[in-house]
């Protein structure tokens, strides 16, 4: 990797690199080799339920399978393979909110009430007659 012209020290002087900083970037091993087993048992668990599940459900299968992994670990891998559980459809809703016209006021009822106790007869069946309740 060095030259053999060149000393390790004018290398790094030239780059504005610390010797800690070159060791530990030649020493650090590459993540994706570290958990190969856990791309290819991901992958597997996808594929095995037609990419159904998602990061729970996937997570829950490893433990299982008796592969401890966080949560997190299992959500970055999915995400780096382009693995996501596939959308159900939505189901169907009928409302579709206010639908044909109101009617008239023919009756010119005042239903607006500006004081509480104001207005007691909104129905045909119920309201007081002379200070009495009654019900026709």
């Amino acid at each position: 990797m060095i030259n053999e012209q060149h000393h390790l020290t004018t290398l790094l002087k030239v780059v504005r690199m610390s010797r800690s900083t070159y060791y530990y970037e030649i020493k650090k091993t590459d993540v994706d080799d570290k958990n190969k087993d856990l791309f290819e048992s991901i992958q597997k668990t996808s594929e095995l339920h037609k990419q159904n599940y998602g990061v729970r459900r996937v997570d829950h299968e490893l433990i299982n399978h008796g592969l401890k992994v966080n949560h997190k670990k299992v959500q970055r891998v999915m995400k780096k393979l382009g693995i996501s559980a596939r959308k159900h459809p939505q189901k169907y809703h009928s409302y579709q909110g206010h639908v044909g016209a109101v009617a008239d006021n023919h009756l010119k009822r005042d239903f607006c009430v500006t004081t509480s106790a104001k207005r007691h007869l909104l129905s045909r069946k119920f309201g007081p007659l002379n200070g009495v309740w009654h019900s026709w």
